[in-house]
């Protein structure tokens, strides 16, 4: 996939799927498998491939996940984002808010991937005009990322992505 070899890539993740549904469809690889290959997918544009499979390891993951829903952030952040580029931008903010809230309640509130989360339904929120709901989004990120005192690409992102947001504003 890093390569860029999607055929093959595809090949081998499905033939992981494969293997791991031989060992039971509840089984931690399915689910991995599943959101590995929807990733690809996504990648790659094939979103009426990339859905079914992050419903499907959902629909694994929710029963299981009843009482401790931790495994559930990053599955709905990821449909979040295929809803987002699709234009469904109801679902996506659902699944956004969704994982958002597991974050903080699992995670805490500096966690970083709350903060992708975060900036991730900023960006949504921009894209569908509500600004006023964005910029504390965007901020928080920062402010998550600001916090961890990782200097790297995702910090990056919510510095760009902020002063972006204030330029569209005509916050110079």
């Amino acid at each position: 996939l890093l390569q860029g070899k999607y055929t093959e890539a595809e090949k081998l993740l499905t033939s992981g799927l494969k293997l791991a549904e031989q060992f039971g469809a509840e089984q931690p690889e399915v689910i991995i498998s599943l959101n590995n290959l929807a990733l690809l997918y996504d990648h790659i544009g094939a979103y009426t491939k990339a859905e079914p499979l992050y419903l499907r390891s959902l629909a694994i993951l929710e029963p299981l996940s009843a009482l401790d829903q931790r495994d559930l952030a990053t599955p709905l952040n990821n449909l979040a984002a295929l809803y987002a580029k699709q234009g469904k931008y109801p679902e996506a903010e659902l699944m956004y808010k969704r994982s958002i809230s597991i974050r903080e309640k699992y995670f805490g509130l500096k966690d970083l991937k709350l903060a992708t989360s975060l900036n991730n339904l900023a960006v949504l929120y921009c894209t569908e005009g509500k600004y006023t709901q964005a910029e504390p989004l965007y901020q928080r990120a920062l402010a998550i990322r600001t916090a961890s005192n990782q200097q790297n690409s995702d910090l990056a992102t919510s510095l760009d992505n902020l002063a972006g947001f204030y330029a569209d504003q005509g916050k110079y």
